[in-house]
């Protein structure tokens, strides 16, 4: 119990930081790659008054090809600015020639440090060799290579490009994979292929694709887009799509497919730690999560930005590169706590467990139920790892607001005690294990 109450201070600790230095923050193009404070004003920065140095090298953030991008950004002199102001004002024509990005990706043979000017346009942003949408950059973990985006001259100014397909098509992917572990999980011979499930989205949605994106970022970008901060209809799909998918099958995405968990589940080590499995204890862990989400949605609309990605200790471990202190303690605090317990942050943080949860209470979700042969037995409650399944009073006490359809008390249950139900008066959310009169 005091590991999780640690972790919990260490992230609310690492979460107040980071929304100071946001406040504080007076350049536009400040992002997640990036560790500077502007001291250029607002005009002179779009206007292309500042000097942006770019250049290959070793980093955790990827392109689709695995490069790894930094950027440092430097505020000009005023010889300089002067010096760019002259240009701009003899710049006739607004047009980008890709060819000068091509230098990037060592396609001249040459990786030496490249500066670059900033062109004035009025709907595009030039991020490490990458073209997007003003306004859109930082929606998805990384963005769509230059040469592969259909950028359509018009009227001077540049306007249109594809769609992230690269993205997206992953997301339909993990969207998918959930579907049919809901459809597995109702069968016994098919529920042994829940850990193969978890240790290819690690590898593929984690180490691969760097873990981000990832729904905790579509859930930032769906409640931005509430308050109306311009974000890409892609970029909400993920977390949109679990909530009919966990309506119908479950919180199947949190026990077969999240790379969050998976990792945090292939590293732990079963011990004694019976104190967590405690009615009392889930119920202090199920309000330090609503805690710290509302103190997330308030974050949010605040600062208007997604601060989580910048301490996220996940994108630290899948890109094998946290990129500031505060992620590497919240790293090593995660690596660490994960092999002594049982999935701590979505225990204790995870914000689209606890909403998933809640779909839960709407009359027709899919929920598990005492099936009428149960007989009060234990065995249920010692196989549920996650501690859905409490015991306090003489029998064993289910809430499927926190059941992640692992399938483990299942299969541990001879007499077939519990059975998948739609809930309604007869079938609630919080289910008593023992038998029926």
């Amino acid at each position: 119990m005091k590991a999780f109450i640690l972790f919990v201070l260490i992230f609310v600790t690492a979460h107040l930081e980071v929304f100071a230095q946001s406040l504080e923050r007076n350049c536009p193009n400040d992002d997640r790659y990036s560790s500077h404070k502007c001291i250029c004003s607002d005009t002179e920065n779009q206007n292309g008054l500042c000097e942006h140095q770019q250049r290959d090298g070793p980093g955790p953030y990827r392109d689709g090809r695995g490069h790894g991008r930094q950027r440092h950004h430097n505020c000009l002199s005023e010889e300089e600015r002067k010096e760019n102001r002259q240009i701009l004002q003899n710049t006739e024509t607004e047009k980008i020639d890709f060819g000068e990005f091509e230098s990037f990706d060592g396609a001249d043979g040459n990786d030496s440090t490249t500066n670059i000017i900033a062109i004035p346009t009025d709907s595009i942003n030039v991020v490490d060799s990458f073209a997007i949408p003003r306004g859109q950059a930082n929606d998805f973990g990384e963005f769509m290579p230059l040469e592969e985006s259909n950028l359509i001259q018009g009227d001077g100014v540049t306007h249109q490009r594809k769609a992230e397909t690269g993205n997206f098509k992953w997301i339909i992917i993990a969207l998918i994979a959930t579907i049919l572990a809901g459809i597995l999980v109702k069968f016994k011979p098919t529920r042994k292929f829940r850990r193969a499930f978890l240790i290819v989205s690690v590898i593929l949605f984690g180490f691969y694709l760097g873990g981000c994106p990832c729904p905790i970022s579509s859930m930032h970008n769906v409640v931005l887009a509430g308050i109306g901060v311009d974000k890409p209809w892609q970029s909400m799909v993920w977390f949109l799509g679990l909530l009919p998918i966990t309506y119908l099958f479950g919180k199947t995405w949190c026990g077969w497919v999240c790379h969050l968990g998976g990792l945090q589940e292939i590293l732990y080590r079963p011990g004694k730690w019976e104190a967590l499995k405690t009615e009392k204890a889930q119920t202090i862990f199920r309000w330090i999560r609503i805690f710290l989400f509302v103190a997330l949605v308030i974050q949010i609309i605040v600062t208007r930005t997604n601060l989580f990605k910048e301490i996220d200790p996940f994108k630290g471990a899948f890109n094998l590169f946290p990129t500031n202190v505060t992620m590497w303690v919240l790293l090593i605090f995660l690596l660490m706590s994960s092999v002594f317990i049982f999935r701590p942050f979505c225990r204790t943080v995870c914000p689209v467990g606890l909403l998933l949860g809640w779909i839960g209470k709407i009359p027709g979700a899919s929920i598990l139920d005492n099936s009428g042969t149960c007989n009060a037995c234990v065995v249920c409650h010692k196989n549920c790892e996650i501690g859905a399944i409490t015991r306090e009073k003489g029998y064993s006490e289910l809430n499927n607001e926190e059941c992640i359809r692992c399938g483990e008390c299942l299969d541990s249950c001879k007499r077939q005690g519990l059975k998948f139900f739609k809930k309604s008066r007869e079938h609630r959310l919080i289910v008593e294990c023992k038998k029926v009169a």
